[in-house]
């Protein structure tokens, strides 16, 4: 139990250390047109799926959450100026979004949405910003070996 309080007490002191370095609401990099919408968004929802992975090639990696199908439904994380209120999940849900996941230590909710339900949360009052939740790759586990550091574990020469 008390591994518990200090391990959310580690995460709350994490984002608060964060939200601390960021800048203004309007200092966003991937909001250029300032509709409170990530560019990332409208750029997929503008040429199509492809536009979510590397290149625009969907033999890479891709580097938004998006959703195969019709309509794409993007993973979006929905930021507020104030904590996210049982009203403002309530609103949400409203706009058709089946998955609704507030966040205990930051202002925000983590979802799924079509273009369509993100451009009418955007005007949602209380919206400061809708995310596209980025997608993060594993790399480098071979790296302790790449530099020849010494393994514990007595790996052989030829692993």
């Amino acid at each position: 139990m008390l591994y518990r309080l200090v391990a959310r007490m580690a995460v709350c002191a994490f984002w608060c250390a964060v939200a601390c370095m960021v800048g203004p609401a309007h200092a966003w990099t991937h909001d250029q047109n300032k509709d409170r919408i990530d560019d990332r968004i409208a750029r997929v929802n503008l040429v199509g799926w492809s536009a979510a992975f590397v290149n625009d090639d969907p033999g890479q990696r891709m580097e938004i959450a998006v959703l195969s199908g019709q309509p794409l439904r993007y993973g979006v994380y929905i930021g507020y100026d104030h904590r996210p209120a049982t009203t403002d999940l309530t609103s949400l849900a409203s706009q058709g979004l089946s998955v609704v996941h507030p966040y205990e230590c930051i202002d925000y909710v983590r979802s799924e949405a079509t273009f369509e339900q993100i451009q009418s949360i955007a005007q949602l009052p209380g919206i400061t910003r809708i995310e596209a939740i980025p997608m993060v790759y594993a790399t480098n586990h071979y790296g302790s070996r790449v530099v020849r550091a010494r393994d514990s574990r007595g790996l052989q020469r030829s692993q």
